[in-house]
């Protein structure tokens, strides 16, 4: 009988309710020529049937943000009228095509999209800062400033689902000279930070 690749079988493993530990422990047993490390690493960017259950209010938060906020942004370039570029670069710049593929990424449960953006859009909306202080004192803010906040909002949620959903395994060591075992953190079911 022929064995099955190993992205099949993790596939296979975590969609039955697998933790990651029971799924890389099976994968590295029926795979021994593959390295434990790039095992663990492809198995931190996928998620748990639990992890998917128990975030999927907060990914639908997150989507709906990213939506909202590349439909303000087109909003706000066509409202304002900067489409001064040339014609053939008009277009362009109305499809947000980060956007595009971070929806993608969010939706489908690729880990590795969240950490990436999750950081760039809190870096980029650290200009949001500046607009607390109008926010503070019950007054509206301007589409960019209300596109930054969002942004910083995209941010924060990206980073606690990475957190939560895609941590990191840790390696032990075997004191007796053994090889590296990697050990991952079991799924928490009902904690919300």
């Amino acid at each position: 009988m022929e064995s099955r690749k190993p992205k099949d079988l993790v596939r296979e493993l975590l969609s039955l309710g697998f933790s990651k530990q029971q799924v890389f422990d099976q994968v590295t047993a029926a795979h021994p020529e593959m390295k434990p490390g790039r095992v663990a690493n492809a198995l931190r960017n996928r998620p748990t049937t639990l992890a998917k259950e128990h975030h999927a209010t907060t990914q639908r938060v997150l989507l709906a943000l990213v939506m909202l906020n590349a439909v303000l942004k087109l909003w706000y370039t066509v409202d304002a009228r900067i489409l001064d570029q040339p014609p053939s670069f008009e277009l362009l710049g109305l499809i947000p095509y980060a956007t595009l593929f971070a929806i993608y990424g969010i939706y489908r449960w690729h880990g590795e999209y969240f950490q990436l953006i999750g950081w760039l859009n809190v870096l980029g909306g650290l200009g949001a800062l500046r607009h607390l202080g109008t926010l503070a004192r019950l007054r509206l803010v301007d589409i960019p400033a209300l596109m930054d906040l969002i942004g910083l909002a995209i941010g924060v949620l990206c980073l606690y689902l990475a957190m939560r959903v895609f941590p990191e395994p840790r390696k032990v060591k075997d004191p007796m000279g053994g090889p590296v075992r990697y050990v991952f953190p079991e799924d928490q079911q009902g904690r919300f930070f």
